[in-house]
């Protein structure tokens, strides 16, 4: 008897599980998008994308990497980041001035670039780590991922040649 129960609340538990996964499948607007000008220093917001912009870049999260990194682009140019990874990441900006919210697997965050640069980014939740040099005058610093998972990454955006191109 006993055992006629656990059976039936493992096909009742299976059948629930199945009928959630389901409802999410059905319930599923498309990837959630951030948009954010870190030219224009603005804030970042969740938009619905129904694709990638035109001429868009972009860098896979993968294996706790950015993939490419660096990616080099003209002034102009949108760069799209796509979480494939199992856990959550964010892309923000060195200095904070833009950035994602968390992003799930499947989800996407863009940005445009307008003014040519070097822009810096890490993952929030993975950060990379301080180290001091050994012997460096004036405690000076470099970074390194040891002692977890750093993720960091640049963009390296260039001046747009003659002609707009």
């Amino acid at each position: 008897m006993l055992h006629r129960i656990r059976l039936e609340l493992t096909v009742l538990a299976a059948v629930a599980i199945s009928i959630t996964a389901l409802v999410f499948a059905i319930t599923d607007d498309g990837a959630r998008t951030a948009v954010a000008d870190p030219g224009a220093g603005q804030d970042s917001e969740l938009v619905a994308s129904e694709g990638l912009p035109d001429g868009a870049r972009e860098v896979e999260i993968i294996e706790f990497q950015y993939d490419p990194d660096p990616v080099r682009v003209a002034a102009g140019t949108t760069v799209v980041w796509s979480n494939s990874d199992l856990a959550a990441h964010t892309v923000t900006a060195d200095d904070g001035s833009w950035g994602s919210d968390y992003l799930a697997r499947g989800d996407v965050f863009y940005a445009t670039f307008d003014e040519p640069g070097v822009y810096g980014y890490i993952c929030e939740l993975h950060p990379p780590r301080q180290a001091g040099i050994a012997g460096a005058p004036g405690g000076d610093k470099l970074v390194v991922g040891g002692g977890g998972y750093g993720m960091q990454g640049r963009i390296i955006v260039e001046q747009r040649g003659l002609g707009g191109k």
